[in-house]
């Protein structure tokens, strides 16, 4: 098995908390080799204006260890260990939300899931009800970020709820990509925080059947 798992979603909807839920998960340990890569890699090494080159870079590299992967033995094999498990906490449908304008948005989507389709990666959206975008994406994040996230909030909003309806607007805009998306997409509600309950479902995913 080389299974690819991308976890999209705004600011607030839970993607670090997945991403580090299944990295641990016994899953995840059945995979003789791991690459888990955080949003320090897949987005805050990049220059906005050239996000899609460096996403499509990193595509690029997932795709060479699968094209390993397909050409060895273990690709023939037949027991149920896996061979390699690619986790990334944030890829192509939210850097392209926070890099690139609304108009050049379905081309990079294009360029870059022309590469990711190779290699069938699952795309887990968390998304969040609008009455929970106030609490999770500003309020909590306020409680549990250094102050210059307060700073930083500050450009989209002098209060909590005109900062609430910026990312409420966001995930609408992200909601659209995902419903754009040619990639397999799990699509999950993250606003009751059963985040025990969420991960089962991304590993049901992983180890049923897939399209």
């Amino acid at each position: 098995m080389f299974d690819v798992v991308l976890f999209e979603g705004i600011t607030g909807t839970g993607k670090s908390t997945l991403f580090r839920h299944l990295a641990a998960d016994s899953t995840a340990a059945g995979y003789e080799s791991h690459l888990t890569l955080a949003q320090a890699y897949t987005l805050r090494m990049a220059r906005p204006e050239g996000i899609v080159e460096h996403l499509r870079d990193l595509t690029e590299g997932i795709r060479s260890l699968h094209a390993l992967y397909t050409g060895s033995e273990f690709a023939a094999r037949t027991d149920e260990r896996g061979s390699m498990l690619v986790l990334a906490e944030g890829f192509h449908l939210y850097g392209l939300l926070e890099h690139q304008p609304a108009e050049q948005r379905a081309e990079g989507q294009r360029k870059i899931e022309s590469v990711l389709r190779e290699v069938r990666p699952l795309v887990v959206s968390l998304e969040l009800q609008e009455s929970a975008v106030r609490e999770r994406c500003v309020e909590s994040t306020l409680r549990t970020r250094g102050p210059g996230w307060r700073e930083f909030l500050r450009r989209y909003g002098q209060t909590h709820e005109e900062i609430a309806g910026y990312f409420t607007r966001r995930q609408r805009a992200h909601r659209e990509l995902v419903e754009a998306s040619a990639l397999e997409v799990l699509r999950i509600d993250t606003s009751a925080g059963d985040w025990a309950g969420y991960l089962a479902r991304v590993v049901d995913r992983l180890t049923g059947p897939r399209p």
